[in-house]
């Protein structure tokens, strides 16, 4: 017998089909894959009786979905008799697995009210690499420029103003921008996280820390909303380093969504001072308006930057 096919499946067949002869009977339960050739004698306990045409019409009207109905909904087992018995020609014994791995503990209720781990967004190994990549502006303070003293004089020309190699320094300190707007909500432990990462390297004094909605030209301060007043940009020099969203995600109807102008006003007016933008954004760089791009250094907030790509945006204003 088929792994498919079940003796019910015989019954079933023998009363939708009513043979006429055992020939027919036969053919029924060879086609269904059940040995009827082994000879039994009649009256055994193995011996099977064929069905006659008027049983097998019987059976099919008692398991029509009608007379189930009627008998309410309970479909009647058919005759063991009706085909022989299978007997089992082997036993496979159950082999018992031994897993070598720790099941997991059982989740108790100090899991499930704790709170997850926090995972920031920037890579904790290069972290600070990034940030002071993303701060450090390039000045004239290192060890005088031989090579061009040594040309000038070449040339005869006289030297009134020693050149200096540049070198990346944070002296000139950063100011922070932070966007607490709709848009930023799902940030605010990374902000915080990257506010404190920047002060632990630039140092506390020389990083200044203001908070905004949607964008800062509208009302900046470090204390509640309604303390707030007009921007001001820092001193000459500074590092104004942003941490938003530069109005790409949030409601699509929020009418305080910040816009590609209002970007522009606050680079135009730090630019006036000297001041370099770095914008941090949570998303690619390729969400982010192309003029945009042409006037702050944009670098993607995300586990996948590196300290290569912080370079590269840095080279790209």
């Amino acid at each position: 017998m088929g792994s498919d096919i079940w003796f019910g499946d015989v019954v079933r067949a023998i009363g939708m089909l009513v043979p006429r002869s055992d020939r027919e009977r036969e053919m029924i339960y060879r086609l269904l894959g059940f040995d009827v050739s082994a000879p039994v004698n009649e009256g055994s306990p193995g011996h099977t009786p064929m069905p006659d045409p008027a049983a097998a019409r019987d059976m099919r009207l008692a398991s029509s979905p009608e007379a189930q109905f009627d008998a309410g909904h309970e479909t009647s087992a058919a005759p063991v008799s009706l085909v022989p018995l299978l007997e089992p020609i082997a036993q496979r014994r159950v082999i018992d697995r031994i897993w070598n791995v720790q099941p997991l503990p059982e989740a108790t209720a100090a899991h499930l009210d704790s709170e997850l781990p926090h995972e920031p967004l920037l890579a904790p190994r290069s972290a600070a690499a990034m940030v002071e990549a993303s701060v450090a502006r390039q000045a004239e303070e290192g060890p005088p420029d031989v090579d061009a003293v040594v040309d000038a004089f070449a040339r005869g020309l006289p030297v009134q103003h020693v050149r200096r190699e540049p070198r990346s320094t944070m002296r000139f300190g950063v100011q922070v921008l932070v966007d607490i707007g709709q848009g930023m909500a799902p940030f605010a432990r990374d902000q915080v996280e990257l506010v404190e990462q920047i002060s632990s390297l630039v140092g506390r004094e020389r990083t200044s820390v203001q908070y905004f909605a949607d964008a800062p030209l509208r009302g900046a301060g470090l204390g509640p909303g309604w303390t707030w007043g007009p921007y001001t940009p820092p001193d000459p020099g500074t590092c104004v380093v942003i941490l938003s969203d530069l109005g790409i995600s949030g409601p699509a109807l929020f009418h305080h969504r910040s816009t590609v102008r209002d970007w522009a006003q606050l680079t135009e007016l730090v630019g006036q001072r000297s001041c370099e933008t770095v914008a941090f954004i949570p998303y690619p760089r390729s969400r982010c308006p192309h003029s945009l791009l042409s006037r702050m250094s944009v670098i993607t907030w995300d586990r996948n930057t590196t300290v290569g790509a912080v370079f590269a945006a840095r080279v790209r204003r």
